[in-house]
């Protein structure tokens, strides 16, 4: 609660908010990592920092959801940065399901209400990894999100 307070603090301004903090570990949880260091990454950088940490992954743990959903709450303008991603990630020689999987779902939850465009037309890609996560997301149920995390 107080990365949460510091942050919205920081947001409207106050750029010592984060002082409060000091002598507190709030690095030891993910979620109040993630807080604080998206206060402090410019809006216009969150979403291109969010897909490099995204997609940097080699290893998924149950706090990258926490990823996704930062980059869900982007909405919309988060979409060409997400299609390029995903562009990229399929055409390196390691190929990172997780990453890609974590892309499409948030994809899939920003472009929901409007019947997911993107990801239907990613279900036929040429690189069967991608339109076969895109099939998955397509197929089963869409895990909604609270913005509020």
């Amino acid at each position: 609660h107080l990365v949460e307070m510091a942050g919205e603090a920081y947001a409207h301004g106050v750029r010592n908010a984060f002082e409060v903090l000091n002598g507190i570990d709030y690095g030891r949880d993910p979620v109040s990592a993630l807080r604080a260091h998206l206060a402090k990454v410019p809006a216009g950088q969150r979403v291109a920092w969010l897909i490099e940490q995204i997609a940097s992954r080699k290893v998924v743990r149950a706090s990258e959801d926490y990823l996704v959903q930062a980059l869900i709450d982007q909405s919309s303008q988060a979409v060409p940065a997400i299609l390029e991603a995903v562009e990229r990630l399929k055409s390196v020689s390691e190929v990172r399901f997780a990453s890609i999987n974590m892309l499409l779902e948030a994809l899939s939850a920003i472009e929901y209400s409007a019947g997911r465009p993107s990801v239907k037309r990613l279900a036929s890609d040429s690189n069967p990894l991608v339109a076969e996560t895109a099939q998955d997301g397509l197929k089963y149920c869409l895990v909604l999100r609270a913005s509020d995390w």
